[in-house]
């Protein structure tokens, strides 16, 4: 059997490259990797978000290449509550009040945005 030990990078489909940078790298911090017009991501921790433009897939890609169809939840630093009021500050439409589910290592405060293509991000916190 094969033993996977963790995720180490996913990939998006989107319509603009350039808005989907500004809006993971001004509201969650991480940071624009590689600058060549073929490979396109954003680096946060130990973890990268390649972008694949609508059109422009890859040879070895998804069968379904879909803008808007990525589900996420990503954990943050920050309490959730800090958390929403920076999206607040920043004029970022929340989906929901602070709700509590359960995530990989137990239960968690979680509040839901969409990302400009319609992706669900959920921030979530310990």
């Amino acid at each position: 059997m094969i033993c996977v030990a963790s995720i180490d990078y996913l990939v998006l489909t989107v319509a603009s490259v350039s808005r989907t940078f500004k809006f993971y790298s001004e509201n969650f911090g991480m940071k624009p990797v590689g600058d060549d017009s073929d490979h396109y991501a954003l680096r946060f921790g130990d973890h990268i978000i390649y972008l694949h433009p609508l059109g422009k897939e890859k040879q070895h890609s998804a069968r379904n290449f879909h803008v808007g169809s990525a589900d996420i939840c990503f954990i943050t630093k920050k309490p959730i509550d800090q958390v929403k009021k920076e999206l607040e500050i920043n004029k970022v439409p929340i989906l929901s009040d602070i709700t509590v589910s359960t995530g990989a290592r137990g239960l968690l405060q979680s509040i839901y945005i969409h990302d400009p293509d319609g992706n669900l991000i959920q921030l979530s916190h310990y």
